[in-house]
């Protein structure tokens, strides 16, 4: 299924000890149950800016240079209108 959706996959073989640690039947249960879940670039932004108004993206090597909560707004209104398919992002932001 990875390789359909075109996704990066590495399989790396695991240690003895976790193998013996690994619960296949949770773990393909787990699966299962995120199979369809939208999860793309968008919850990884929304991960970064997870906070009303704490852990901003700051320029590098700066504190005092960071993105503003009410820059949010802003910035997804104008990108929905230039790119439509950004209210998915924005969608996710506010469940």
């Amino acid at each position: 299924m990875a390789e359909n959706a075109d996704y990066n996959l590495v399989w790396v073989p695991l240690s003895d000890e976790s193998r013996a640690k690994f619960n296949e039947t949770a773990a393909n249960a787990f699966i299962d149950s995120m199979i369809g879940v939208d999860y793309g670039y968008q919850n990884m932004l929304m991960g970064w800016i997870d906070h009303v108004s704490e852990n901003f993206p700051c320029l590098p090597g700066t504190t005092d240079m960071c993105l503003a909560p009410e820059l949010i707004d802003v910035m997804f209104a104008n990108a929905e209108r230039l790119i439509p398919a950004t209210n998915i992002v924005w969608a996710q932001a506010i469940k």
